[in-house]
């Protein structure tokens, strides 16, 4: 996955694909708060199977805030670091502790763990369809090509980093 550093264009790795080497036009957090719009679209216009409840809605804020407490804390350790939080941005280090030591993209996770959060608060089974969507449009747009440029500039270390801890959990 890490391909040769330097080559194809600066600062991406070899066996990039095409996709791969064009940048999102919005930044993770414009994906998240459309995601949870449509969400909320889902339910409203195609509620599936509702299961509504007291007990659903408590237990989703819990999970949603969850999520945003583990985003808070993995950009606070990027801030700590004195480097980019910013997706695809210029890494000056290699963070590899606090939330970083079980989860290579905690960031992302979160992401998914707000929108697990939001689905059941809406209570019904139409919102959980784009859980997977936007997953697959953070892997696309950003996990893949971050990972090719981590591995190109800090090499041994980000790909021992790799192995040792999972992608997402």
């Amino acid at each position: 996955m890490s391909g040769a550093p330097g080559a194809g264009r600066p600062g991406r790795s070899a066996g990039a694909s095409s996709n791969n080497d064009r940048a999102p036009h919005l930044p993770p957090p414009v994906y998240l708060a459309a995601a949870i719009l449509f969400m909320l679209l889902l339910d409203r216009a195609l509620p599936l199977a509702r299961f509504r409840s007291a007990w659903t809605a408590g237990t989703g804020a819990i999970i949603a805030a969850a999520g945003v407490a583990l985003h808070v804390r993995a950009t606070n350790h990027f801030r700590r670091r004195a480097t980019t939080a910013e997706a695809l941005g210029d890494a000056s280090t290699l963070v590899t502790d606090g939330p970083y030591r079980r989860s290579r993209n905690p960031m992302y996770l979160a992401g998914l763990i707000m929108l697990t959060g939001v689905g059941l608060v809406l209570g019904s089974a139409s919102p959980f369809l784009v859980v997977p969507l936007f997953g697959w449009l953070i892997w696309t747009g950003y996990v893949r090509r971050e990972e090719a440029m981590l591995a190109e500039r800090f090499g041994e270390e980000y790909d021992a980093y790799r192995r040792r801890v999972r992608r997402w959990i």
